[in-house]
């Protein structure tokens, strides 16, 4: 029993002690904390980078610099754009422009250079065999016999690919996170640096959510695993149904935007690149639209030489590569003919949209789809908004329900003019209710008569309409709105000021009453931007003028007999009542007849009260040295002219 007792005594004593040193642990550990003693040690998560390890990258980077990329021997390609680890790469081009040959040769080269190894994901390089001829031949460098490969130097060389080349097997699909899952164990276990995707639409897609925001996840999964595992990743990405150019018949160059499916490929990706092959005489286009960093390069193109005999890229001597390259287009006077499509052709565009006007993100959309989209949420949503009294409410219910879209712009990020990446060369004007006299049922009339409007609804909140108007210079968005703001209120409608920002976005709105053009041709009048604080005058006639933007194909000397003739009295009269309505006509005098429209600017000026005849000579002059550059046309003046005389009878 005593020994009992004292082992019972003994046990006490232990968890005694125990209960001690844990007691004394924790008291350590709130005094380092109190103290601020090894605070990092105890509270800092892994996630965290320490000082010490900032601090090394710092120093890195300064004895370094910063990296540079990998070069691929190419170096001319080497100078626009450089590729390392951790970037995620897209490469578009038109089918058979050469996409696939080019990503080949420059895992080759980086082979050969650097001993970087590739694994493929490449259904399109079927069959497989046929992969392993053409690799075989970028290696080898001519071309082949049946005895090169199957003699002691093809042996070789094929092993060499086994061995630093793998392949998926492609007699199953695969979904991008089965490929992603398998890559990895392969990287992993075989020191993989470069992983191929050739190309994005062989990959087994199941689209739970709309097509935009599952291909923006499945770009967030490569990006992430590219870093994390510290390889490039290079996407082969097509681009939606391309159209060839009436005169030439080629394909146009796509751009990253022209990509199937969505603008994400530009906007997540760190290169973006096309691939574009010139068969006559034969060279390949490099177009870098994209280099995320600049430190790896930049945006432009390089022309390259295409060995046929082994696929191999080259540079081109620069003598040898002017004599390849086509002569720069003459300059043609603008054909309205090529530029009338029906409504449909002319919003068949893709631009941004958000899901709400406050949101930063953006995705691309068919404008046409957006427009005449019929989902019942948002048509409901809509209602609410045309059913509310008041208008702050109304204003707020938008806000909060409806989507936006941005006719004249495809952006990356927020609504910005600096994160614009692309023009529709549309623009959307709105006319309101508030702002108008005439009816509007009246103004909608006019609108479905103007040769330049593509499309034209109700708006959102139902009292006032907008219009599409395919625009001549996307980029020249402003000046356009300006012509088009004095156009419409030679008509007698004022049109919403906040419209000359391309950037503008418009709410969701649906109306089965909806115009649609047959024939619709561009605008391409501009003016010049009016000094601060001038006023568009708005035309009460009752009955609104049409400009058609005519086109005169006379000889200068028939047309100064028909300026003669339309001049005829208007001395004393002020024909021009705004500075940008005098500037537009002394444009289009100055490159139209030159020095001959100098006295035609003094007859149609003269009428003004503060007309001075030293000024006049000044501005025409001044026009006169850049007349080239302006797009108005002798049209222009008569339309003006015209206008006068409807608004004096």
């Amino acid at each position: 029993m005593e020994n009992n007792m004292n082992n019972t005594t003994v046990r006490v004593n232990n968890e005694d002690q125990k209960k001690q040193n844990i007691q004394n642990q924790l008291t350590e550990y709130v005094n380092n904390m109190v103290n601020h003693k090894n605070y990092s040690y105890y509270m800092r998560s892994k996630n965290i980078l320490s000082p010490e390890t900032i601090e090394k990258e710092f120093r890195d980077t300064m004895m370094n610099g910063l990296p540079t990329g990998i070069n691929s021997g190419i170096s001319n390609l080497d100078e626009l754009f450089r590729l390392d680890r951790g970037k995620l790469v897209v490469i578009t081009g038109v089918p058979n422009m050469g996409k696939s040959e080019f990503v080949d040769a420059l895992c080759v080269q980086y082979n050969m250079l650097h001993g970087m190894r590739t694994l493929y994901f490449s259904p399109e390089n079927q069959p497989i065999g046929l992969h392993i001829n053409k690799l075989f031949a970028k290696f080898v460098g001519r071309k082949y016999s049946r005895d090169d490969l199957m003699g002691e130097v093809g042996i070789n060389v094929r092993n060499y690919i086994y061995n630093n080349f793998s392949f998926f097997n492609y007699l199953q699909e695969y979904a991008l996170l089965d490929i992603l899952s398998a890559a990895e164990v392969e990287i992993m276990g075989k020191g993989i640096d470069i992983m191929v995707i050739d190309s994005y639409n062989k990959i087994l897609h199941d689209y739970k959510m709309n097509e935009t925001e599952e291909i923006g996840r499945d770009l967030d999964h490569l990006e992430r695993f590219a870093k994390r595992l510290n390889v490039i990743v290079i996407l082969v990405a097509h681009p939606r149904k391309m159209e060839k150019d009436r005169e030439t018949g080629n394909f146009a160059i796509p751009s990253a935007y022209d990509i199937n499916g969505s603008a994400n490929f530009y906007n997540k990706a760190d290169y973006v690149g096309t691939v574009h092959r010139v068969y006559d005489p034969n060279y390949t286009i490099v177009k870098i639209s994209k280099v995320k960093f600049s430190n790896y390069g930049g945006q432009g193109e390089v022309h390259l030489g295409y060995d046929l005999r082994n696929g191999r890229f080259y540079n081109i001597p620069d003598m040898e590569l002017a004599t390849m390259l086509p002569p720069p287009p003459e300059a043609k006077p603008y054909d309205l003919d090529s530029h009338r499509k029906s409504g449909v052709d002319w919003l068949n565009v893709l631009c941004s949209v958000s899901k709400r006007v406050t949101s930063k993100e953006t995705t691309t959309v068919s404008l046409w789809d957006f427009l005449t989209c019929e989902r019942p949420d948002l048509i409901e949503s809509m209602n609410k908004v045309r059913a509310e009294s008041d208008h702050k409410v109304a204003s707020k219910l938008k806000v909060d329900l409806l989507p936006v879209v941005m006719p004249s712009v495809v952006i990356e990020g927020d609504r910005k003019r600096e994160n614009v990446r692309e023009f529709t060369n549309l623009i959307c004007i709105d006319i309101d209710k508030k702002d108008n006299e005439l009816p509007m049922d009246k103004i909608f009339e006019i609108l479905k008569s103007l040769p330049y409007v593509a499309f034209a609804q109700r708006s959102c909140s139902g009292e006032g309409y907008y219009a599409i108007v395919p625009i001549k210079y996307g980029r020249n968005h402003l000046e356009h709105f300006l012509a088009l703001e004095d156009d419409f209120a030679q008509m007698g409608i004022v049109i919403d000021k906040a419209c000359k920002d391309e950037t503008r976005a418009r709410f969701y709105s649906f109306d089965l009453d909806r115009y649609v053009a047959e024939k619709c041709e561009a605008y391409v009048r501009r003016a010049m931007p009016r000094a601060k604080g001038a006023e568009v005058a708005v035309s009460t006639a009752t009955e609104p003028s049409r400009f058609s933007s005519p086109t005169y194909t006379s000889s200068p000397e028939e047309l100064m007999t028909k300026l003669d003739k339309a001049c005829e009295g208007l001395e004393a009269y002020n024909v021009c009542p705004s500075y940008h309505t005098w500037f537009e006509v002394g444009a289009a005098l100055a490159k139209e007849l030159g020095e001959e429209g100098r006295r035609y600017f003094h007859q149609l000026s003269c009428g003004y009260e503060g007309y001075d005849p030293n000024e006049v000579d000044q501005k025409f002059s001044d026009i006169l040295k850049d007349a080239d550059r302006y797009s108005y046309t002798i049209g222009t003046v008569f339309h003006y002219i015209n206008n006068f005389k409807r608004s004096s009878l």
